[in-house]
């Protein structure tokens, strides 16, 4: 009876709040209107959405249960369209929590995040993840082709996804295959190393043509060699969006516009690495000392 407790408890678990009035909507939004499916009108007024890529967050304070401390604790910031942003802080400070909201995998208690002026909080849940992109530290592949997992909407033609695979130096995989990009891909993409999973993620993120990208610790599994590679394609491929990379090695993230630092819930520090590292008395210059201890 205690399993079959369990089981019953699962339907009590709080669901996320789509926007066709499966659960009310937050204290600070009407009971309809944003939340009512023939009201969304997001992709039809500005079907680019977002254009250039401008995050703001504004007091945004943020826990995982009602009963637990916020994590996230008035969190307010502003970032340009097309900066590269570091975020590096200790184990617990909200790093990952922050790209969780963005992409409204977990919901604010209070405050407001705006994608070039749009309060995210408004708009259907699949249209704000939709619109960015989030490559997180473990890859994600699927069952099938590998024309599938780099372009799973169909979007894309051949010429361009080779051109691509091409540059991330992923021809190997292509030219080691008479079937080329219709080649199998097993489960969880067994059949490939770590190092080239994430690169197809990567890939496959680049594809999508965001103007809005997260990378959550997306290089931690991989060799340094691998990273470098990577890091090359990025630096390309996304040139022209907004780039936010949470990271632990230092060498993924000092080549950022800006580096944030973040400490329980707040803005330690927020300059350029360079002016960061000037100071010796900085959190950031300690958290460099720290990892070349290590």
């Amino acid at each position: 009876m205690v399993q079959c407790e369990r089981c019953m408890n699962l339907g009590d678990v709080p669901k996320e709040r789509y926007a066709d009035g499966e659960r009310p909507p937050p204290k600070h939004l009407p009971e309809k209107g944003p939340w009512s499916p023939e009201t969304s009108t997001l992709m039809t007024s500005r079907p680019n959405w977002p254009e250039s890529g401008q995050l703001e967050f504004r007091d945004v304070i943020m826990r995982y249960r009602h009963d637990t401390e916020t994590v996230l604790n008035g969190l307010s910031f502003n970032i340009k369209a097309g900066e590269k942003i570091g975020i590096v802080g200790r184990t617990g400070a909200g790093k990952s929590t922050l790209a969780l909201c963005i992409s409204r995998i977990a919901e604010l208690d209070s405050g407001q995040i705006l994608i070039d002026g749009v309060d995210i909080a408004e708009q259907r849940l699949h249209e704000v993840r939709s619109r960015i992109t989030v490559i997180p530290q473990d890859a994600t592949m699927f069952t099938g082709t590998l024309r599938f997992n780099l372009d799973p909407e169909g979007v894309c033609d051949d010429d361009e996804i080779i051109a691509l695979l091409r540059r991330a130096e992923l021809g190997d995989i292509l030219d080691g295959d008479p079937k080329g990009l219709e080649q199998a891909i097993k489960e969880n993409g067994q059949n490939l190393s770590s190092g080239e999973r994430q690169l197809v993620c990567i890939c496959r993120a680049i594809l999508r043509k965001s103007r809005l990208v997260l990378l959550d610790e997306a290089t931690a599994n991989i060799d340094i060699v691998t990273e470098e590679r990577i890091q090359r394609l990025i630096t390309e491929e996304f040139k022209d969006a907004t780039m936010i990379t949470i990271a632990h090695r230092l060498q993924t993230i000092i080549a950022s516009d800006r580096v944030m630092v973040l400490s329980f819930g707040r803005i330690a520090e927020f300059d350029s690495p360079a002016a960061l590292q000037a100071d010796p008395e900085s959190d950031f210059s300690k958290l460099c000392e720290e990892l070349e201890k290590e």
